[in-house]
């Protein structure tokens, strides 16, 4: 894992589930993750697109935004770089 990883799963984040995500882009991800009673969500970026964080918090789970910045670099990259293949992905 990489070191940031490991400096978020400490103490008690071992004893519960978890749920990571690179991109928060469909509903399905937040309903899964209500679906399965995931109980925290660690987010790694939502700058490039807002998810559905809210609906999670509503439902009482415990979400963490990292917004790590060589995901946000990469992210802006690859939307740059595609942009047709971006908007295909977030239903544009």
């Amino acid at each position: 894992m990489e070191k940031y990883w490991e400096e978020i799963i400490t103490g008690e984040f071992k004893k519960e589930v978890l749920s990571f995500t690179e991109k928060w882009t469909h509903l399905k991800t937040p309903a899964g993750n209500l679906l399965y009673r995931i109980s925290k969500v660690v987010i790694r970026e939502n700058k490039t697109f807002l998810g559905s964080e809210q609906l999670l918090k509503e439902n009482g789970v415990d979400v963490i935004i990292v917004n790590n910045a060589a995901c946000i670099e990469m992210m802006e990259g690859f939307i740059k770089n595609n942009p047709e293949l971006w908007n295909e992905d977030i239903g544009v």
